[in-house]
């Protein structure tokens, strides 16, 4: 399908084939004057709960879960953490995304080495606004 920008034209499911497109479509975006490709690299797949299983296994398989014979790698493997939340159900079922790097992006991480856990503890903020400034770190395809 055809993309404009960020986001798809045409809505697909969630398959390998589909992630890479919108993944080319990330990375081949132009800066505002439209001279420069700002070659944006996803590193997030944003799915409802409903689509959380599949995302999790194309991202984790090793072959490719729709190659017509075996031994096919799966060229996608671990590329984006799947992040999954019941909120994008109650809106749309349908829709999955995929969202850049928080340091591409206005957001805050910081992290903690805490005493009470075995691991690091980590707090996000975003940073919400009135305007929109940009949302060439997104892309967004309506599904099917």
């Amino acid at each position: 399908s055809t993309k404009a920008g960020n986001l798809a034209k045409t809505g697909s499911t969630l398959s390998l084939t589909a992630i890479d497109e919108g993944r080319r479509a990330m990375r081949t975006q132009k800066n505002l004057r439209g001279e420069e490709m700002l070659n944006i690299q996803p590193k997030f797949l944003l799915v409802p709960t409903m689509h959380e299983f599949v995302a999790r296994q194309l991202m984790t398989s090793t072959s490719d879960p729709n190659a017509t014979h075996s031994g096919v790698t799966n060229p996608l493997l671990n590329s984006l953490v799947v992040v999954s939340d019941a909120e994008l159900d109650a809106i749309d079922t349908d829709a999955w995304f995929m969202m850049a790097d928080p340091a591409l992006m206005d957001t805050t991480i910081e992290s903690q080495i805490a005493f009470d856990t075995l691991g690091i503890r980590y707090r996000i903020f975003m940073d919400y606004g009135v305007n929109v400034l940009d949302t060439k770190g997104m892309f967004k395809n309506a599904g099917k």
